[in-house]
Formats: structure tokens, C-alpha cells, sequence
């Protein structure tokens, strides 16, 4: 199992937008909304077929319009 060792990183401090985003996803991982993978491939699958829905959701509906 990898170990994080914390008291070598970098202190930071994030903006409130930022704040928000850590905290929704610290509760997506508290209420199980994860997936698992085998492997970087499968994952970087999963992230491509997302984009590809989001950026058809946004921009083909548009396109649309002009035919």
C-alpha cells in the first residue's frame, strides 16, 4: 500500500473556490462515488469517454442549431 509522507510537503494555501472543490471531493470519496481501475490505460479511457460527452453536451447542441 503507498504511504504519503505529509510533513515533507509544501504548505499551501487554496483559494475558497478551491476549498469548495477539496471538500466535494472529500465527500464523493466519503459516500463511495469512486471508481476504481486496474490500470492508467483504463483510466485514462474512462476520462476521455467523460470529456468526449461533456464537450458534445456543449458543443454539438450548438452546432446543431445551423443545420
Amino acid at each position: 500500500m503507498p504511504k504519503a509522507i505529509l510533513d515533507k510537503l509544501p504548505t499551501f494555501e487554496l483559494s475558497l473556490a478551491g476549498e469548495a472543490m477539496l471538500q466535494e471531493a472529500l465527500s464523493d470519496v466519503k459516500a463511495g462515488r469512486v471508481k476504481k481501475f486496474d490500470n492508467i490505460k483504463d483510466l485514462i479511457s474512462d476520462l476521455h469517454k467523460i470529456t468526449d460527452v461533456n464537450w458534445q453536451t456543449r458543443h454539438l447542441g450548438k452546432v446543431s442549431n445551423y443545420f
